[in-house]
């Protein structure tokens, strides 16, 4: 491992994307460079943004921010989403995707629509040759923050023939964490039954 830390590898890809961009007639200027979830459609399920930079010309330090998603780990989707963040810090914030942004994006290597590029396979064979060779293995691991589906209750409900009286405190029914529970109600001496109830899993 060359570099012990994500944003060192990003430091050191942003110096070898300086002449991808260069080939471009591009110059980003002064970057700071780090992973981390994008202001917005960090999380989002349909349009989630894997990449963002804050231009020059809005920060007070001159220099202009990037971020790469934490959701990102190969290699290759990192520098190409870098790659594209750092067109925008060569561009005018008001140029956004619009068609220089496209051309420029063309002339770096990138295809498909501005909004999400992706790597071409003459810019794919120059990272996989030049760059990620000099940067090493990406100290990071995917993380996906996404909401995760919520899981049935592990409790299976049991029931018995006793005839249920809240007055009396007499119920027929009782969850347990178990498939196979075998027990007999202390009143009518019947072997507990399980019942399957729609939505519970394992």
């Amino acid at each position: 491992m060359l570099h012990e830390t994500r944003e060192a590898w990003l430091v050191a890809a942003v110096t070898q994307l300086r002449p991808v961009l260069g080939d471009a007639q591009l110059v980003p200027g002064n970057i700071r460079v780090s992973c981390g979830w994008p202001a917005r459609g960090a999380l989002s399920p349909s349009k989630r943004r894997i990449g963002e930079c804050w231009p020059a010309e809005q920060n007070e330090d001159g220099y202009s921010h990037v971020f790469v998603s934490p959701l990102l780990a190969e290699p290759i989707s990192v520098v190409g989403t870098l790659l594209h963040e750092l067109i925008h810090a060569s561009l005018p914030a008001k140029c956004k995707h619009n068609k220089r942004f496209a051309k420029a994006a063309l002339s770096c290597g990138l295809e498909g629509k501005p909004t999400a590029t992706s790597v071409g396979g003459k810019l794919a064979e120059r990272i996989n040759a030049r760059i990620l060779p000099t940067l090493g293995d990406y100290p990071h691991q995917s993380i996906d923050a996404k909401p995760k589906p919520k899981q049935g209750t592990r409790l299976r409900l049991y029931e018995c023939e006793c005839i249920p009286d809240k007055e009396q405190g007499i119920t027929n029914k009782v969850r347990v964490a178990s498939d196979n529970w075998q027990a007999t109600c202390g009143r009518c001496e019947v072997i507990l039954r399980r019942v399957d109830v729609k939505g519970e899993g394992g």
